[in-house]
C-alpha cells in the first residue's frame, strides 16, 4: 500500500516558501530578530483521515510539536500521522520534530514508541530513559 499524504500550511512565510527550511531562512534573513520562530497550524490529509498539528519552526531547523489532533484513535504502533509529519519536515530540510514535554507526559507510551523508533526526538525522553542507540538506517535497508 502506498502511503500518500498532503500537507497544508497556514502561515504566510511557510506557504510562500513551500515549507522549505532554506527558503524560510532566506525569507527571514531581513527579519529584525536573528533568532525567530514561526508558529503554524499544519493540516495533514491522508487515506487515514485528517490530522492537525501546531508546529513551531525555529531559525536553527528545530521543529516542536506543541499540539496534535490525530486522524484516528488507533494505538501508536498503527498511527501514521507522526511518521508522515516527521518525514515531511525532514524532506523539507528541517530537523526531526520534538513534541513538547507536557504532551509526552500526558501520553507517555504513545510518544515513547515514536522516540524509540527515531521518528521524533526528545531531550525529555533522553533524560528519562537514557540516550538511544544510533541506528544506521542505510545498513538496515541494505540487509533487506
Amino acid at each position: 500500500m502506498i502511503e500518500d499524504y498532503v500537507i497544508s500550511l497556514n502561515e504566510d512565510v511557510m506557504i510562500e516558501c513551500d515549507g522549505l527550511y532554506a527558503s524560510v531562512c532566506e525569507a527571514m534573513k531581513d527579519d529584525v530578530a536573528k533568532k525567530w520562530m514561526i508558529r503554524d497550524e499544519v493540516n495533514l490529509k491522508s487515506n487515514f483521515g485528517e490530522a492537525l498539528f501546531i508546529l513551531h519552526f525555529y531559525y536553527d531547523g528545530n521543529v516542536v510539536i506543541s499540539d496534535f489532533a490525530s486522524s484516528s484513535n488507533v494505538e501508536a504502533y498503527h498511527n501514521p500521522d507522526i511518521r508522515f509529519i516527521s518525514r515531511w519536515t525532514q524532506e523539507k530540510g528541517w530537523k526531526i520534530p520534538k513534541p513538547l514535554s507536557s504532551m509526552i507526559e500526558s501520553n507517555l507510551d504513545f510518544w515513547k514508541h515514536f522516540w524509540e523508533t527515531h521518528v521524533v526526538d526528545s531531550e525529555y525522553l533522553d533524560s528519562k530513559y537514557g540516550k538511544r542507540e544510533d541506528i544506521e538506517f542505510d545498513d538496515i535497508v541494505k540487509e533487506d
